[in-house]
């Protein structure tokens, strides 16, 4: 495979996972505090706003620099030897 394709695939399963990862958990902090800080404006939707608003653009980031990387990984040429 190029390396353009092992940078979309890379970037799009590492974006994936930190929304599927990062929502659930945000959305768990939420709720942690709501039940035991006493934050009692943390109810289900601005917990799920507040998972949205970062997780989402957490997401487009660490893909794009996932995506960058693998890229710069897998064009990277080894230095021959001169002997």
């Amino acid at each position: 495979m190029k390396p353009a394709g092992w940078s979309i695939l890379s970037g799009c399963g590492c974006a994936i996972l930190a929304v599927i990862v990062g929502g659930p958990l945000i959305v768990l902090v939420c709720w942690l505090l709501y039940e035991f800080a006493d934050v009692k404006e943390l109810t289900e939707e601005p917990a799920m706003v507040i998972a949205a608003l970062v997780s989402i653009p957490l997401g487009i980031i660490l893909g794009a620099l996932t995506g960058f990387l693998v890229y710069r990984w897998k064009t990277k040429k080894e230095p021959h030897s001169s002997r």
